[in-house]
């Protein structure tokens, strides 16, 4: 193969790490080992095809690339090869100090095995990605609150709530409670996300009622005093913080799922009964 045939890509995806500085590329496919906390099942060895057909965006047009280390007299290109190892961690470090390092650099880029490169074909197989330390940082502790939001959660829940859940995920209830409490809160630790969206739904349910005791006058809400009252007692029934962007309704109901289970009841009782008799 000639070398001159590849790499006539557009001038400006020529990219450079600079100088003193690293760049990471790692597996997208390193998972916990579930046998061996701590540690990760990484494949023994994968190899970054030597040649690629890209799309250039630039001249709106599909062009060779080819990771060539040298090229002999009569204009043959040598390839390299360019591969992530277990030894290696699955990662592949690369420094912008180093001229082969550059070479690599430019090639992974361009590579449609590169699930970062936003121009890459995507019919063929991306099977790593460039490290974003900072990004990745950042995914790390979103998803990290996420689980510790999830988990306060479900050790929260009051006795309803728990068998609300449970139905709501498919589980049987014909289970002591400590039971179902432990199948609800190990699905939020695996599941954070659902788990939430399940006791949105619920907050959203409480939210209604809550609106429906006011609109009934069997509560007020006074938004001077930040308050919520029973209407014919006076009795304070829950006090939000007045603040930017503050959800009186959303703060209140999370309050009484939580917190004051008998409270809800109350609310509750009162509002089926107005309906039954308006």
């Amino acid at each position: 193969m000639k070398a001159e045939l590849y790499n006539n890509y557009s001038k400006e995806l020529i990219k450079k790490i600079p100088r003193g500085s690293t760049v990471m590329y790692k597996l997208s496919d390193i998972q916990p080992d579930p046998d061996n906390e701590g540690r990760f099942l990484i494949p023994a060895y994968r190899n970054v095809p030597s040649t690629d057909e890209i799309y250039d965006p630039v001249s709106d047009d599909y062009v060779q690339i080819a990771y060539i280390t040298n090229v002999k007299a009569d204009g043959e290109a040598v390839l390299g090869e360019i591969n992530f190892t277990r030894m290696g961690g699955g990662c592949i470090v690369l420094n912008g100090n180093n001229p082969t390092h550059q070479k690599i650099y430019q090639y992974l880029e361009l590579s449609n095995s590169n699930l970062s490169n936003k121009n890459r074909v995507t019919s063929k197989t991306g099977f790593f990605k460039k490290a974003d330390e900072k990004a990745d940082a950042i995914s790390e502790r979103k998803e990290r609150k996420m689980i510790l939001e999830a988990m306060q959660k479900a050790s929260n829940l009051n006795t309803d709530d728990v068998k609300f859940v449970a139905s709501s995920l498919g589980m049987k209830l014909n289970k002591s409670e400590d039971e179902l409490r432990n199948d609800v809160e190990e699905f939020a630790e695996f599941n954070p996300e659902d788990f939430l969206n399940i006791t949105l739904q619920q907050t959203n349910r409480t939210e209604s009622l809550v609106r429906e005791a006011v609109d009934l006058r069997i509560i007020t809400h006074n938004q001077k005093s930040a308050k919520f009252v029973w209407r014919e007692s006076k009795k304070d029934i829950f006090t939000y913080k007045k603040k930017i962007g503050v959800k009186p309704f959303y703060e209140i109901a999370e309050y009484l799922q939580t917190e004051n289970q008998e409270e809800l009841e109350a609310i509750e009782s009162r509002v089926l009964a107005r309906r039954d008799n308006p």
